[in-house]
């Protein structure tokens, strides 16, 4: 009678851990071997191209591309890159500013969209080489 327990047991366990790989999978498609889809499902600021993650900032005001808004905004990129799974693999750069026309009250505001190469973390065999926000270079170039 023991063993009878035993068996239902044990196959309860295995149904179990087929259940969770199941849905492992389907949370990260790069388990399927589509990264590309795993990261525009990550991605919540428009279209990606292949493992790129994009995040678009709307700010008050224009700013040239040497401006420090810019600084910390790539590393509001990767820290939230990290936060949604993604190894950011190079520094963030921008891509794009448009500026909407001025407000009634004169304001002109910019959406300023960055880029950063990515990996999903469930595949990424290679954390080492990640780019964290505190090793993005400062405007004196420093990290």
């Amino acid at each position: 009678m023991a063993t009878t327990r035993n068996t239902r047991r044990k196959a309860a366990d295995e149904a179990k851990d087929e259940d969770v790989q199941g849905s492992k999978t389907e949370q990260h498609p790069a388990l399927k071997g589509n990264p590309a889809e795993e990261v525009q499902d990550r991605t919540p600021d428009g279209e990606t191209s292949g493992l790129h993650y994009r995040k678009a900032y709307v700010v008050l005001g224009t700013f040239g591309d040497d401006h420090p808004v810019h600084e910390q905004n790539r590393s509001a990129v990767h820290n939230e890159a990290i936060q949604r799974g993604l190894h950011p693999k190079a520094v963030a750069r921008l891509v794009g500013t448009e500026e909407s026309a001025p407000d009634r009250r004169g304001n002109v505001t910019s959406t300023l969209t960055y880029e950063v190469e990515v990996v999903p973390a469930v595949i990424d065999t290679e954390h080492q080489t990640t780019v964290a926000p505190s090793d993005i270079p400062d405007e004196q170039g420093e990290a």
